[in-house]
């Protein structure tokens, strides 16, 4: 079986310890530096905000991965100014066991010198006259006779040439990439090619690189905002110029407040009615600051919920190993984790909670069903995906219930290994059988 082209992003033996010069100095750079990043198969959009680091980062791995630094494929050469960062010779990839090796850079700012590269060392494929189109035009005739394997394609700010029609073709190449196997990390700025179903989100900026919900996007809410009440646009131009940069302005209570407001604004909405946004402005702060302090819409959630687990977070990655033990795996993650006191602890009042709320109920739902079970459904290569995953949900619920809420003896009693043995395989069935 064939992995995708690059499965993880990890700093080499010479890579820096972050510090005050650039590029080390751009959050999400230094994020990538320390940790490391992991890649996974289709389509992967980093969005933030201009000198956010996204186009240095897919601009590094595009080098790292061997793709020329002022776009093309792997054999192009040619060259005009080097601007690249250094960041890529400190990067090593970990390439997917027989996965294509084909790969292409596509960097909207270098493509007019690309155009005449292909005019002067013209391919035996033969081409069009790319200088003698419109700049949409020829980006998409680029897609065209460029993206049509399945490989590694590195894309920075393509939506920059296109109109609405021609973003919606980019997505249907981006989406048959995926489909055919091939891998895509994409920058971008545009809230329209970032909504491709499936695709995973990285969102860039101060706190550094991070995963992401389309809807909880700044870019999102910002256009939002914007076709409502377009009037608005010289205020938030003058609010934009007079912003302080650096970290988002907030009182000592301005967490407290936050928090305050989203147990109001869940209550009141339900999870997916609530936005970070709108818990922003029921708490009177910026939405930046609600980024600032507890991330995405799913962790402020997880934690005004007191949930001790984040399945959301570790369930793909469990799923992504050997589909043969899956099943056992996960039952094993949940029953590890709740043998911990203060994960019990938390987790058995949560489920108190929840079968006796109705309110808790309906936000504990919402938050597994966009949060976790849509993101077991999409890993899940089959068509009734959505309800394997709520019937994996269900059984793992009724197991922790049994033993840890109405402690019936003998599923109390049994230890971790017996009930991954017993519990496991229906786990599995419900999965991939």
């Amino acid at each position: 079986m064939r992995q995708h082209p690059v499965v993880a992003v990890r700093p080499n033996e010479e890579a820096p310890i972050p510090d005050g010069t650039w590029p080390t100095n751009i959050p999400a750079v230094a994020q990538v530096l320390r940790e490391g990043l992991d890649l996974g198969p289709g389509v992967t959009f980093v969005v933030g905000e201009n000198g956010s680091g996204k186009s240095t980062l897919v601009e590094g791995i595009a080098i790292a991965y061997g793709l020329s630094p002022e776009g093309g494929s792997r054999q192009a050469q040619h060259r005009t100014r080097p601007s690249e960062s250094p960041l890529s010779d400190w990067l090593r990839l970990q390439r997917g066991v027989g996965a294509h090796r084909w790969g292409f850079f596509l960097r909207a700012e270098t493509m007019h010198s690309f155009y005449t590269y292909l005019e002067e060392n013209p391919s035996l494929r033969g081409d069009v006259p790319f200088h003698e189109m419109s700049h949409g035009e020829s980006f998409l005739a680029l897609l065209d006779s460029r993206f049509d394997d399945p490989g590694f394609y590195c894309l920075d700010e393509p939506e920059a040439a296109l109109s609405f029609h021609s973003t919606l073709t980019l997505i249907a190449v981006l989406q048959r990439i995926a489909d055919e196997g091939g891998q895509v990390l994409c920058a971008t700025h545009s809230p329209v090619l970032a909504a491709l179903p499936g695709a995973a989100i990285l969102e860039v900026g101060e706190w550094g690189l991070r995963p992401a919900a389309w809807e909880d996007l700044e870019i999102v809410n910002h256009w939002r905002s914007f076709l409502g009440q377009p009037q608005r646009l010289a205020g938030m131009a003058e609010q934009k110029a007079s912003r302080r940069r650096g970290r988002p302005r907030g009182g000592t209570d301005s967490r407290e407040r936050i928090m305050s407001a989203a147990v109001d604004e869940f209550g009141a909405q339900g999870y997916d009615g609530a936005t970070v946004r709108s818990i922003a402005a029921r708490a009177g702060v910026d939405s930046a600051l609600v980024h600032h302090y507890f991330g995405t819409k799913a962790d402020l959630f997880a934690e005004a919920a007191g949930i001790p687990l984040r399945p959301d977070l570790d369930v793909p990655e469990i799923l992504a190993g050997p589909k043969d033990e899956a099943g056992a795996r996960l039952v094993r993650y949940v029953l590890d984790a709740f043998e911990k006191p203060d994960v019990r602890r938390r987790g058995v009042l949560l489920l108190r909670t929840a079968i006796g709320s109705r309110l808790t109920t309906p936000l504990l739902a919402g938050f597994l069903s966009r949060e976790l079970l849509s993101r077991v459904a999409r890993r899940l290569d089959v068509e009734d995906a959505d309800l394997r995953a709520a019937l994996v949900a269900s059984q793992i619920a009724g197991m922790l219930i049994g033993r840890y809420v109405l402690q019936l003896p003998a599923l109390a009693g049994a230890s971790v290994d017996e009930l991954v043995r017993r519990v496991g395989p229906t786990v599995q069935r419900y999965l991939l059988d």
